[in-house]
């Protein structure tokens, strides 16, 4: 079971690479279930609404990996990509 609340203390058990590729899975299912349902208003609005919030979510995901794991997380962040555009990573603002 995936959920929503973010960890603020150190788990050794985090797995990044399934993080980002549950990210990636909702933002583009959120969409593209209503490009299936030929539902136009609700593109737009599912799209801005998933993209906002995964804008403000990943950023500060990666501050806290990067407090937690620092140079490991660094070097995992160096070899893959956000995936959802127009989102930036940490590492790239720095």
């Amino acid at each position: 079971m995936v959920s929503y609340v973010i960890i603020i203390n150190s788990n050794n058990n985090h797995c990044y690479i399934l993080l980002i590729l549950i990210y990636i899975i909702r933002f583009y299912w959120s969409i593209g279930t209503q490009v299936f349902l030929c539902n136009p208003i609700c593109i737009l609005l599912y799209t801005f609404a998933s993209w906002s919030f995964f804008a403000n979510r990943i950023p500060y995901e990666e501050s806290l990996l990067l407090k937690f794991y620092k140079h490991q997380y660094d070097d995992y962040m160096k070899q893959t990509i956000i995936g959802i555009p127009f989102i930036g990573s940490n590492r790239r603002k720095q």
